[in-house]
């Protein structure tokens, strides 16, 4: 009977250690996931407006606005409040002055 009682005891400890290591490795792999969640987030960050910005510019067909959108999504981008190339003469025409602000 005491037999039985240590097989089962050493069985149980078993059991244990192999739960204590499957917790480990979930707790790891939980931390793995949010950080990649994390990094995942991030890159949204700046897909998405690059997204939106390549959508617009295939479809702009007036060179100002389409100047103007691409300033606006790397002002996004770079998290300024506002943007403004160097130059506020328009590529688009000579002589045209606009301000891409």
């Amino acid at each position: 009977m005491e037999t039985l009682a240590g097989q089962r005891a050493a069985h149980l400890q078993t059991v244990v250690a192999e739960l204590r290591s499957a917790t480990t490795d979930l707790r790891r792999s939980q931390q793995e996931l949010e950080q990649r969640q994390r990094e995942l987030r991030e890159e949204a960050v700046i897909v998405e407006p690059l997204q939106e910005v390549g959508s617009v510019l295939a479809a702009e067909l007036d060179l100002d606005a389409l100047v103007q959108h691409a300033v606006d999504a790397a002002t996004r981008l770079a998290g300024a409040r506002r943007s403004a190339p160097s130059s506020t003469t328009s590529w688009a025409r000579p002589g045209s002055r606009t301000c891409f602000t």
